[in-house]
């Protein structure tokens, strides 16, 4: 997302203070994916050896699975981005996806908290409440099932994490309990808080965007 605007920035370089519409900044994001090098997927390998990262292995892909001793090689040799491995894992993996799409997910949701303050009579010049993250966080999570907790607790567990946010939302349940359920049970959503973190990011970027 910042390589995406520092190019549209570049672009503007005549008029610095032209705004950048959302649709370049999305082909822009769209240009760095599809770019990305050999390197970067060798690294994101690295990355998810040094940290242990969980990751779901496709049969289909079995040989570009990133935990592969070959894989650097396989990498190499079959010419794998990174863009290539976010494609890969698109549709099990909301972050590979929201990267894939243009990022889909944060864009649509940053429409959607622009509109809700909105009929808040907030302005877009304000800052955004701690209240008003906490309710796109929960909204996040009540639409999508969060992959890190798919991968490490399983659907079954991901699902009712969901339904649990709706509860939040609908008023039967308090935030309070549905926070202490996930730390007492150490379930951790944080696949939604990246995403809630990137709409909150473009947010904070809209002096520089028009919408």
């Amino acid at each position: 997302l910042a390589m995406a605007l520092g190019m549209c920035m570049k672009m503007n370089k005549q008029n610095t203070k032209k705004k950048i519409s959302t649709k370049k900044l999305r082909e822009a994001i769209a240009h760095v994916m599809r770019n990305t090098y050999i390197d970067d997927a060798v690294y994101i390998h690295k990355a998810i050896l040094s940290g242990n990262v969980r990751v779901d292995a496709e049969p289909k892909y079995d040989k570009f699975d990133a935990h592969s001793k070959n894989f650097i090689k396989t990498a190499r040799k079959e010419g794998l981005t990174l863009y290539h491995m976010m494609k890969i894992s698109a549709d099990k993996d909301l972050i590979a996806r929201d990267l894939t799409t243009k990022m889909e997910i944060s864009f649509s949701y940053f429409n959607y908290l622009l509109y809700s303050l909105k009929e808040k009579g907030i302005s877009r010049k304000d800052t955004i409440s701690r209240k008003d993250i906490l309710q796109l966080y929960l909204l996040l999570l009540s639409k999508f099932q969060d992959t890190l907790i798919m991968k490490k607790r399983g659907s079954e567990i991901s699902e009712n994490v969901s339904e649990m946010a709706k509860e939040v939302i609908n008023g039967n349940l308090s935030v309070e309990k549905f926070s202490d359920y996930l730390y007492i049970n150490n379930i951790n959503p944080g696949t939604i808080a990246d995403i809630t973190a990137n709409v909150v990011f473009l947010y904070l970027l809209k002096k520089f965007l028009y919408f």
